[in-house]
């Protein structure tokens, strides 16, 4: 029985002699749980075995039939990978995945010298990664990403002249055994040279915070990769040493390099990427101007982040220039916000996420930001010099969830037509997703084409600290409109956006009464209106939105009793 692919099945059905002759069998994201029998793993002529996102258990031999698995009272032993496995010696194949694996990697597994594909990630693996895979030369395919393997990288992958992928991310290198470039000497500059079919090189996000991978990059570990697409080293130290003129021999359609070292000068080298879709270089310690080749790229981005560096001068003013969302927030940008559309080409209509907040920009708002950006979700100017009217084009913005002007020289009255804010109506239910998610297509080397979603992230001044949202900003619906030069008085309309969490009027000059429908905003955590004009008294229906858990009204003109 040859290629046999199954799915909805229970196991047990499966057992019999029949399975010694498989060649094929994938049993993945079948919600199978429990104990392995052992005829499972006797299938020496299998070269294909697919079991990711499961709860199997692997068997251990001292028990030999289903029948005695029910009542067996389960040790750590039976969450290590099966040793047998290295019986299969026709294996080419091997996808354990998203399972409950602990452990090493069991020696035998050297024996498997037909081995091309590998992939353990997602288990809870820990140990070193085991010298002998550096021998087994065929592979093309290797993921070990999200475990628990400490130690080095075997100098010996340098020999895998025929791996494509490679993703060893998310482990917890650590100690004197820190993964550094420099600690492994000579061999590991070789061993990523050397890899000349490599397509997809991971390294990102080093569990331990205080013990990032680090060390120095140099033209040398990229000298023979001539196809590499993606470079994930996202949340690491290295330090990249290369020359100013240096121009890779790849092309790369990833680049996440945030939380290393590229400048002082911005990555010349960059000009030559000419068709990535994914960049970050966030916190990289860039102090330059950026540069004007840099808006000129003329493919569609997924994804800009240039954020928390010292990036100076102004912001490209390019019609080529697209993407879905960018992140220029925490630099020295100065200048006007670009007033024409010539900046929002086709592909820049679907931007979710504008953040520019904390440079010095200067200049009114544009008002393409609300007649073209109709997609927006988030919107963050925070911390510059703009001044003029609150633009009334903002309130376009239907799917707008975060509105963040805080700390600019805004003037006019707060537009009525804010309550167009079509998200903020809903208030946080079971169904609410709590990411602020962006569709797009990646490749990878295991489906090929995919869609593929991104998750926003935003720094947002939450009760007098600035924190990061991520995984939970798909709940964070909020206006901040504090410390600018705003008069006249509060709509009652806004009042109808009642998923509001935080609402931020604080530092302006605004006047008039506090309007009554204020208690219908029963979602509010943080209401700050202090440092205004207000007068006359203080609703009583505040004491309906029972969530309240920040009020300030100090520094106004508010008369009689709170009742």
């Amino acid at each position: 029985m040859a290629d046999p692919t199954i799915s909805g099945n229970n196991l047990s059905s499966l057992i019999g002699n029949s399975m010694v002759s498989f060649q094929h069998l994938d049993l993945s994201e079948t919600r199978l749980e429990g104990l392995t029998p052992e005829t499972f793993w006797n299938m020496t002529s299998l070269s294909h075995l697919i079991l990711y996102k499961n709860g199997l258990v692997p068997f251990l031999k001292v028990f030999a039939t289903w029948q005695a698995y029910d009542t067996l009272i389960l040790v750590e032993t039976f969450l290590l990978v099966p040793k047998c496995l290295g019986n299969m010696t026709l294996l080419e194949h091997l996808d354990l995945c998203d399972n409950d694996f602990v452990g090493s990697i069991p020696e035998a597994f050297g024996n498997l010298v037909t081995f091309t594909y590998l992939n353990l990630s997602t288990n809870y693996l820990n140990d070193s990664i085991p010298k002998f895979l550096g021998n087994m030369t065929l592979f093309k395919f290797i993921d070990l990403h999200d475990n628990s393997f400490n130690g080095s990288i075997p100098k010996d992958f340098g020999n895998m002249a025929t791996l494509t992928y490679l993703d060893l991310g998310m482990n917890y290198f650590k100690g004197s055994n820190l993964i550094t470039f420099e600690n492994l000497e000579g061999p590991i500059l070789e061993a990523f040279g050397n890899m000349s079919a490599l397509e997809q090189l991971d390294l990102k996000n080093n569990k331990l915070a205080d013990n990032l991978l680090e060390g120095v990059i140099s033209k040398a570990h990229f000298s023979e990769l001539l196809k590499l697409n993606v470079l994930d080293f996202c949340l690491n130290k290295l330090i990249f040493n290369v020359s100013y003129a240096w121009v890779p021999r790849f092309r790369l359609d990833t680049i996440c390099l945030n939380s290393s070292k590229l400048g002082p000068k911005f990555p010349r080298w960059l000009q030559t990427q000419d068709v990535y879709s994914w960049l970050d270089i966030s916190n990289t310690r860039v102090s330059d101007s950026i540069p004007s080749w840099f808006w000129d790229h003329r493919n569609l981005i997924d994804s800009v982040n240039l954020s928390n560096n010292q990036l100076s001068g102004m912001i490209g003013n390019h019609s080529y220039f697209s993407t879905n969302a960018i992140d220029l927030s925490s630099n020295q940008l100065e200048g006007a916000v670009p007033m024409t559309t010539a900046f929002v080409v086709e592909g820049m209509r679907k931007l979710g996420s504008f953040d520019v907040g904390g440079n010095k920009l200067s200049g009114a708002i544009p008002a393409w930001i609300g007649e073209t950006l109709q997609d927006l979700v988030i919107l963050n100017l925070r911390s510059n010099h703009l001044y003029g009217n609150f633009p009334s084009s903002l309130c376009h913005l239907l799917h707008l969830q975060l509105l963040d002007l805080f700390v600019n020289n805004i003037s006019g009255s707060i537009p009525k037509c804010l309550n167009n804010f079509f998200e903020m109506r809903y208030s946080y239910s079971a169904i609410t997703s709590t990411t602020i998610e962006h569709f797009y297509y990646t490749f990878n080397l295991r489906e090929g084409s995919v869609g593929a979603t991104y998750v926003d992230q935003i720094e947002v001044m939450w009760k007098g600290v600035v924190s990061e949202y991520g995984k939970t900003l798909g709940l964070v619906k909020g206006i901040d409109l504090s410390t600018n030069m705003l008069n006249g008085e509060i709509p009652p309309e806004i009042t109808e956006r009642v998923g509001l969490i935080y609402f931020k009027l604080s530092r302006n000059n605004l006047s008039g009464k506090i309007p009554a429908e204020i208690g219908n905003l029963k979602s509010l955590d943080f209401l700050d209106l202090s440092n205004n004009q207000f007068s006359g008294q203080i609703p009583p229906t505040l004491r309906l939105i029972d969530r309240l858990s920040v009020l300030n009204l100090s520094n106004n003109n508010f008369q009689g009793k709170f009742q």
